[in-house]
């Protein structure tokens, strides 16, 4: 039997905590089911800890969450696991005795969870040092200026590096929880639990769901100017001569100042308006993937597709099939 814990931090997602428990639960009671030669013998022992002395914490909703116990008591653990964290996690990273423990946990060798943001504090504990990690991708490049040393595999759903297990976005702990079963306890009984639960077994990226929104808060005018026109006429060709024009300023400059500003050169730029339109397009209308591709200013078929697969891990396709608003 493995014991888990699992912290309830203030601000964190309330559904998260619960969901972790059941899922587990159920993973449980599937295995005594399963092994009958392990009746009263559950594959997980479950408790929920809070971070605080008092057993409480207040979630993300305001809602006030009791816990099985805090992470003061003298207690060593197989499996923590840390969930999302949907408010302001600064002030847990400098939480000196949450820190402290999540070392003294992995000192003692648990496996050590965190859920999107979550990751942050295991950075910060230090226990990521040297491992590839993931977190939310809409908090990736946060995480790598906070922690350049680290590994930050951003378009990963879930990575595991032995005994510490990082998942991606806000609903990760779902794909957390069923490879937990996984490789606590079988593949069967994953599998079994996924159809039971209706979660998707094969998330291994989180490309889908991610959108770039173009920066524009970094107070340069003349490359403000220059995003509005692109904005607006991004399915047209274009020349960096033509850019510059519309700038007023040199080629040189716009290529510098533009980089400084948005973080990409103008074609990137460009590309990720076209892409983000020709995803909105796929999500909304039925039109074929020829017409979208040719409405967001790209000619060559097989390119868009390989384009389109590069920067959203599925193709067109696969996309439309997914996110599709339509019935």
């Amino acid at each position: 039997m493995y014991k888990v814990a699992i912290i309830a931090l203030p601000g964190c997602m309330q559904s998260a905590v619960i969901g972790c428990v059941d899922i587990l639960l159920l993973g449980s009671e599937q295995w005594e089911k399963e092994h009958h030669s392990f009746k009263n013998s559950p594959l997980f022992s479950i408790k929920t800890l809070s971070s605080e002395h008092q057993k409480e914490v207040q979630c993300y909703n305001n809602l006030i969450l009791k816990t099985d116990g805090t992470i003061f008591e003298d207690s060593t653990y197989d499996i923590i696991i840390i969930p999302p964290l949907l408010d302001d996690f600064s002030t847990l990273l400098s939480h000196t005795k949450l820190l402290h423990w999540l070392v003294q946990q992995g000192e003692n060798h648990a496996c050590m969870c965190s859920v999107c943001a979550g990751a942050f504090l295991l950075a910060e504990s230090g226990l990521l040092q040297d491992k590839r990690a993931t977190t939310h991708i809409q908090l990736a490049d946060k995480f790598c200026i906070q922690y350049p040393l680290i590994n930050l595999q951003k378009e990963k759903m879930l990575i595991d590096e032995g005994n510490i297990i990082t998942a991606g976005g806000v609903t990760g702990y779902m794909d957390l929880c069923l490879y937990l079963v996984r490789r606590f306890g079988s593949q069967d009984l994953a599998r079994v639990l996924s159809k039971l639960l209706l979660i998707d077994p094969a998330r291994d990226s989180q490309q889908p769901y991610a959108t770039q929104p173009a920066i524009k808060t970094h107070g340069d005018e003349q490359i403000l100017q220059l995003q509005s026109w692109l904005d607006k006429t991004f399915n047209q060709p274009y020349s960096i001569k033509k850019m510059a024009k519309i700038a007023v300023m040199g080629e040189r400059s716009l290529l510098r100042r533009f980089k400084k500003a948005t973080g990409d050169s103008p074609a990137q730029y460009v590309q990720q308006i076209r892409i983000n339109k020709a995803r909105t397009l796929l999500e909304t209308t039925t039109l074929p993937v020829e017409n979208i591709m040719d409405q967001v200013g790209y000619q060559d078929t097989s390119s868009f597709r390989r384009l389109f697969k590069k920067k959203c891990g599925v193709s067109p396709t696969e996309y439309r099939k997914k996110f599709s608003i339509l019935t």
